[in-house]
């Protein structure tokens, strides 16, 4: 099977390698850094435990060294990668697969600490970076390999600029260049390998290419076990007609014994987690995830593709070209439209019926990079239209320049430039943010609350102020009060304040403000969702009309007095009577004081 990348390609090729080396090892060596922004951190370090378990500590049961190494490298707040099971072993959280393809990196890396004054404990500098460049070495391999099998199909132009915008205009960067040691750039690999021995099977039925396709599907599986539906690239692969269907039943007849060896390949490395469980927990199947779990009869499908707190279009706006591509492959390639778009419909389907569809800190939708090399050929098919339409091939370009920008700005927020929240974003940081380097230190608030108003206000009204000097039921926090004699006292032994309340009246205005004075003595010390909270409510009698939350430590300093409100926008059409507001102390944090409560209601300007 010849596959010729042209001279377009080849450039690009050369573009992509040269970008990504940059951000790798200039602009966010990921490897350089230390605890939890070092490479083996969070989730990777939980997919890589397996390794240093079995070959340095020989403790796959009880990972007894964890406390340790937690202790020394910080690489997350607690030994979140492992379990307790009821016989007192400890479970890994994740499946090995991916230590599997990390470890050739892992021996290079230890022999170094070897041979070198670093400890050869498995997380030191040599196997934080040799991970680190294996993975952005395997980015390097997919990249090329996703050309070769593109360029069987589509010009030589239209190849290069799809893996332009991959590289560099998707959030395959920050999965390949930054946090490659993640699950997604090494199955973006194994993706491409497995697009490519299909067409070679197809084409040549060779025994040594059916072992290979069943040994990719089963470590893609043992990576991540929703996986296993790669199994139908090779299935679907080239049919488009009830013929075509025929052909290839008559085609397995012929070739079964390969099929045959190649699915017990598949069984036989995706055996290997199940061995695992039975030598640490005695059974055969563990559900490691615990209480995390799918929801396949109401997927996050509109979430997952379109929500401010991770959509993947709205995060990696560029790859909507692949979307829009779908019909533009029929017109060409029709054998390559049923597999990209079923397989297209049947991965988002898995990815986000997933409960925490936002996959946690994800940029966007991290699980999508892996399914690029299937939307790759939609995508190249509206490229190639493109091409050949000159006004219409413009405006692709200057559109895609700009999601590209757009995709580039997000990376940059994640890291150095700070403002992109992963996981947390909503719709009003979202729009108050973006393609911003800079914005109102209270706009982190938004990441609460939808409702903030900074524009002038008029009609303003003072429904009620709350001084707390004459409140003889206030608890103390043994600070001294900001102002007057004493304040309120917020405290974790008293989850509620009591909700101080003023009468409003329908029509008295479009928005509510609660502003008071905040003060503590200790910054934030437990995780953010357990901060305290700053609650203003609406109510008709004793029905919540409308709740609205911000948490006030997201910009409290410690020993600094300081005002901050939070609004909320009063529904149109609904009948209400009174505003409450008090303050939820769930812990995460010490005492802390309120002073000088104000409630307005008024209308924007």
């Amino acid at each position: 099977m010849a596959s010729s990348i042209g001279t377009y390609t080849r450039g690009a090729l050369s573009l992509c390698i040269l970008f990504l080396s940059s951000v790798h090892f200039l602009y966010y060596p990921k490897w350089n850094e230390t605890g939890t922004e070092a490479t083996l951190s969070w989730d990777v370090s939980g997919y890589y435990w397996y390794l240093p378990a079995a070959f340095i500590y020989g403790d796959l049961k009880r990972a007894d060294f964890s406390e340790e190494i937690i202790q020394k490298y910080n690489p997350t707040s607690s030994f979140e990668q492992a379990f307790e099971y009821e016989n007192g072993n400890r479970v890994m959280k994740y499946s090995m697969g991916q230590a599997v393809t990390m470890m050739p990196a892992f021996f290079v890396g230890h022999l170094w600490a070897l041979a070198s004054d670093h400890p050869a404990d498995g997380f030191s500098f040599p196997y934080q970076i040799t991970i680190g460049i294996w993975s952005l070495i395997l980015a390097y391999l997919g990249l090329w390999m996703l050309a070769r099998i593109l360029a069987l199909y589509f010009s030589d132009i239209a190849v290069a600029w799809v893996v332009l915008i991959i590289a560099v205009g998707t959030n395959f960067l920050e999965y390949s260049a930054i946090q490659g040691s993640m699950t997604h750039g090494h199955l973006f690999f194994l993706y491409t390998m497995l697009i490519w021995q299909t067409i070679r099977f197809y084409q040549q039925p060779q025994l040594l290419s059916a072992l290979s396709i069943g040994a990719i599907i089963g470590l893609s599986a043992l990576i991540r076990p929703t996986e296993l539906m790669t199994l139908l690239i090779p299935i679907l692969w080239g049919l488009d007609s009830w013929q075509a269907v025929k052909d290839r039943i008559q085609f397995v007849r012929v070739h079964f014994t390969k099929y045959l060896l190649a699915g017990i390949l598949t069984g036989l490395i995706g055996s290997l987690q199940l061995i695992y469980w039975k030598y640490v927990s005695g059974d055969w199947i563990v559900y490691s995830y615990q209480d995390q779990g799918f929801n396949w009869i109401k997927p996050f499908i509109s979430d997952g593709l379109f929500s401010y707190r991770a959509g993947w279009l709205m995060y990696t706006p560029i790859m909507i070209f692949a979307i829009i591509g779908f019909p533009f492959l029929v017109r060409k390639h029709k054998n390559l439209l049923w597999i990209s778009l079923i397989y297209t419909l049947l991965f988002c389907y898995v990815a986000f019926a997933w409960e925490i569809w936002w996959y946690g800190g994800s940029l966007g939708q991290r699980t999508m990079v892996q399914a690029y090399p299937v939307l790759a050929f939609p995508l190249a098919a509206l490229i190639e239209w493109g091409l050949r339409k000159k006004i219409a091939g413009y405006l692709l370009l200057a559109i895609g320049i700009f999601f590209a920008y757009v995709s580039l700005w997000f990376v940059h927020q994640a890291h150095k430039g700070g403002l992109l929240r992963a996981g947390d974003m909503t719709r009003g940081y979202y729009r108050a943010i973006f393609l911003r380097y800079e914005i109102d230190p209270d706009e982190i608030f938004y990441l609460d609350n939808n409702d903030r108003y900074y524009g002038e206000r008029k009609n303003v009204q003072t429904l009620g102020i709350f001084d707390f000097e004459e409140d003889t039921t206030l608890l103390s926090c043994g600070m001294e009060a900001i102002s007057g004699n004493q304040s309120l006292c917020s405290r974790e032994d008293l989850t509620f304040t009591p909700m101080y309340e003023t009468a409003i009246t329908p029509g008295q205005g479009s928005w509510i403000r609660a502003r008071a004075q905040f003060y503590t003595q200790e910054g934030l010390s437990g995780p953010l969702w357990q901060a305290p909270q700053f609650v203003v409510r609406l109510f008709k009698g004793d029905l919540i009309v409308k709740n609205r939350q911000i948490r006030p430590h997201r910009r409290l300093t410690p020993h600094q007095a300081m005002t901050i409100f939070s609004d909320l926008r009063i529904p149109a059409g609904k009948d209400y009577d009174r505003v409450g507001v008090f303050f939820w102390h769930q812990g995460g944090t010490g005492p802390f004081l309120v002073d000088d409560l104000k409630i307005e209601v008024f209308d924007p300007e």
